[in-house]
C-alpha cells in the first residue's frame, strides 16, 4: 500500500545570515513491506520514499526496551534525513515478551540484508546504507552494523556503510554503575529479569525450549549480544550521542564503546549532550547530527 504524505522539513540556511526557513519534502510511504518470516509470522519494515532522493538509504529500528511495533514509527522523525534525500526504513523487529534479544538481532540483521539485497528496486546503492536507533533500537542497530555473522541474505557488515546511536546499551555484561551485568542489575531493583534477556535450548527429546539457568552460559550470551564485543578493525564509521545524566542508560556505555572503536582504529564520534537523561525531551532534534554524520560517510 502506498500512502502519500507531505512534511515539513526544517532547513537551516546560514547563507547571508538568513534566518531558518521552512519548506515542503513530499514523500511517499510504503507500509508493511515484508523483509523476512519467523515462526510463520511476517516481519515487516515500512519504506519512506523522499521526492529528491539521493541513493542512499537509513535504516531506523524501532525499538524502545526491546519492544517493537508499527504504531511507535514516527515519519516526522526523519524529516532530516527525508530533506537531504534519503530513502529510509522504519524496521520493525519481534517484541519481548515474546521474542528475546537473540531474536530480536536476528530479525534486524535479515532487515539489513534484505534493504541491501533489493537495493536496486528501491533506488538506492547497496553501498550506501547506513543504520541507527535509539535505546534498545541503537544496540540493535550496532550489533548489525558491527556484527561480522551472516544470513541467508549476505554478509550485513559490508551491507552497512555507517551507525549511529541514541544512549545505547553497549555492554550488558557489565551494565550497573558497579559493574554489574544486566541481568544482575535488574535482578536487584526489580527482583526479576526482563523477558528480553531469557535465553533458551532446544529439548529436542520434548521438542520444546527450556530457559537457560546456568549463569556462565547466561554471562555468554551477554557478551555475545553486546555491540563493544563485536568491533573490529574495517567497522563502519560509528556516531554515539548520550546524555551524561542518564539514569537508565550510563554514560559509561558511550564511552566503552567509544573507546573500543578508537583503540580498533575505526572512526568514531562520542557526542555528549550535558545534563541530559535518558531520552532528553528534544532528542528528535539531533537527528540533524546523524544526517551530517551519514552525509560525511555514505
Amino acid at each position: 500500500m502506498i500512502i502519500h504524505t507531505k512534511l515539513m522539513v526544517f532547513f537551516s540556511l546560514a547563507v547571508f545570515g538568513m534566518l531558518p526557513l521552512f519548506a515542503e519534502t513530499h514523500v511517499d510511504r510504503r507500509e508493511i513491506v515484508i523483509y523476512g518470516y519467523k515462526e510463520g509470522v511476517a516481519l515487516t519494515l515500512d519504506v519512506y520514499f523522499p521526492s529528491d532522493a539521493n541513493g542512499k538509504g537509513a535504516i531506523w529500528v524501532v525499538s524502545r526496551s526491546g519492544r517493537s511495533s508499527r504504531d511507535a514509527i514516527d515519519g516526522q522523525m526523519f524529516g532530516p534525513l527525508l530533506a537531504r534525500g534519503y530513502t529510509v526504513f522504519a524496521v520493525v523487529h519481534g517484541s519481548a515478551p515474546r521474542f528475546n534479544i537473540e531474536d530480536m538481532t536476528s530479525d534486524i540483521r535479515l532487515a539489513v540484508g534484505y534493504v541491501s539485497a533489493n537495493a536496486e528496486s528501491f533506488n538506492i546503492e547497496s553501498g550506501r546504507i547506513a543504520i541507527a536507533g535509539a535505546s534498545a533500537g541503537g544496540t540493535l542497530a550496532l550489533l548489525a552494523g558491527l556484527s561480522d555473522e551472516k544470513t541467508n541474505r549476505g554478509n550485513t557488515k559490508s551491507a552497512v556503510a555507517a551507525i549511529a546511536c541514541f544512549f545505547s546499551p553497549t555492554d550488558w555484561l557489565s551494565f550497573g554503575s558497579d559493574g554489574e551485568s544486566v541481568i544482575e542489575l535488574q535482578r536487584k531493583r526489580a527482583g526479576f529479569v526482563d523477558p528480553a534477556f531469557i535465553f533458551h535450548d532446544y529439548d529436542k527429546s520434548t521438542d520444546r525450549y527450556v530457559d537457560i539457568g546456568n549463569v556462565d552460559r547466561w554471562n555468554e550470551k551477554l557478551k555475545e549480544f553486546s555491540p563493544v564485543t563485536h568491533v573490529s578493525t574495517g567497522d563502519p564509521p560509528t556516531l554515539i550521542i548520550h546524555g551524561d545524566a542518564d539514569r537508565a542508560i550510563p554514560f559509561r556505555q558511550a564511552e566503552v564503546l567509544n573507546k573500543e572503536l578508537a583503540i580498533k582504529g575505526v572512526k568514531t564520534r562520542l557526542v555528549r549532550k550535558e545534563n541530559k537523561g535518558h531520552g532528553w525531551t528534544d532528542w528528535k532534534n539531533d537527528i540533524e547530527l546523524v544526517a551530517d554524520w551519514f552525509d560525511a560517510h555514505l
